[in-house]
């Protein structure tokens, strides 16, 4: 059979516990697998409400869907039905490439289980990885048959999708000119084997914090007109010009992630990719972060009330302007009104000589 997303099991699974029901299977090998959902009959079991609201059940569908295909083995299914990963995993992940196994699962066993781990035995299939999993750190060990691991820093770091990613290499025969090389494809460390465990599991913790600092700066810069250094001018052009695309159609309530794909010329995965790689946000967020943005600047520069602005950043139902507004600067639009308004006198000059 076609292997698919391997979404409907999980999502199927999330809907049983939230219904209070269950989801199991039996297998026979030779035979297949038959999986069974059961749901408890009438009103009661809805009086607790799921552990997870929802308000916008569509934007979760519309963000699983904007990610590459993942083939998924019948082993890894029915693994699924019984240990089911949560829907949005935020759990910072790591990618080890060394032609070395032992080394590998050292690496590894550094690291679980605070990070999700991905291995890959040489540098071609640390590539392939590296772009469909798009880690928060890649560590690869320098010399490889074929592709080596200065190769795989450079083909990274001159991929607008994966620039971003810290890479670390490391080397069991220090030279200066390989060092030099290293640091010129862009390597953001360069470690000696053997190493010890307590100084890279330091350095991978910095290196993860920086990260996250600089996520935060760019989505401040971009979302909040916050100006920061140490973004690169392609990444900070790039999201320059999905904030002006998102602006240019900011009363429409239905633009969303397929227009702005659409706008900027490129697929919805390689889209929410790159953005969710810069900022740490998904796409809806980010869409969702620049019409609040607009909206707390029409707060303050106009004399528009809350409907009038809730429609202008293309949000009619008021309640979730309220709320999402709220989470954002910490009150209601109709409270920054009060707080921020400027008055009629510092908005407009009086030519007194009419």
């Amino acid at each position: 059979p076609k292997a698919g997303f391997g979404i409907g099991l999980f999502l199927a699974r999330q809907f049983a516990v939230a219904h209070k029901g269950s989801l199991t299977y039996s297998s026979r090998e030779g035979a297949g697998t038959t999986f069974i959902l059961q749901l408890p009959k009438g009103l009661d079991y809805s009086a607790a409400a799921p552990a997870e609201q929802i308000d916008h059940p569509g934007e979760l569908f519309q963000e699983l869907l904007t990610a590459e295909a993942v083939v998924i083995s019948p082993d890894a299914v029915e693994e699924a039905a019984v240990h089911p990963e949560p829907l949005v995993d935020e759990k910072r992940s790591m990618l080890i490439i060394d032609d070395d196994q032992a080394l590998r699962h050292y690496i590894a066993s550094i690291f679980r289980p605070g990070l999700t781990i991905y291995e890959a035995e040489d540098g071609a299939e640390g590539l392939r990885q590296a772009l469909e999993h798009l880690p928060d750190v890649v560590i690869s060990d320098i010399r490889m048959l074929g592709i080596n691991g200065i190769d795989v820093c450079k083909a990274l770091k001159g991929n607008p999708v994966s620039r971003h990613i810290p890479v670390i290499l490391l080397t069991g025969t220090p030279m200066p000119e390989t060092e030099l090389q290293g640091t010129e494809g862009g390597a953001d460390l360069y470690l000696t084997k053997p190493f010890d465990s307590d100084l890279l599991r330091a350095k991978v913790t910095n290196l993860l914090q920086s990260r996250k600092s600089l996520r935060e700066a760019l989505f401040n810069e971009v979302t909040h007109n916050q100006p920061v250094r140490g973004i690169s001018d392609a990444d900070k052009a790039f999201l320059e010009k999905c904030v002006s695309i998102i602006e240019a159609h900011l009363d429409e309530e239905d633009f969303a992630i397929a227009g702005l794909a659409m706008e900027i010329g490129v697929s919805h995965s390689s889209l929410y990719k790159r953005v969710k790689g810069l900022t740490g946000q998904s796409l809806n967020a980010f869409i969702r972060q620049i019409r609040l943005r607009n909206a707390a600047i029409l707060c303050i520069n106009t004399d528009l009330n809350v409907n009038e602005i809730a429609a202008r950043v293309g949000v009619i139902d008021r309640t979730h302007f309220r709320e999402q507004f709220q989470k954002v600067y910490g009150m209601t639009a109709a409270e920054y009104i009060r707080k921020f308004r400027k008055p009629l006198s510092a908005r407009y000059t009086i030519n007194k000589n009419k």
